[in-house]
């Protein structure tokens, strides 16, 4: 069974994969947006109901705002 934040990263994250993270993260520093890879979340199960910054910093905004 899929907890709450699971399905709202089926709905909302753009990393969602069919169940795995595509591993796509952002960060930015001194006004630049960076997007990098992350090796250790790519092709990996979502792990937005335990630990993952993405989930954390976006799309839990964006949801919020919804």
């Amino acid at each position: 069974m899929k907890t709450v934040k699971l399905r709202n990263a089926q709905k909302h994250c753009s990393n969602w994969d069919s169940g795995n993270c595509m591993g796509v993260m952002l960060s930015s520093k001194e006004g630049e947006l960076r997007v990098f890879l992350d090796s250790k979340k790519e092709n990996k199960p979502c792990t937005a109901d335990t630990e993952c910054k993405y989930y954390d910093n976006i799309i839990k905004k964006i949801i919020d705002s919804l």
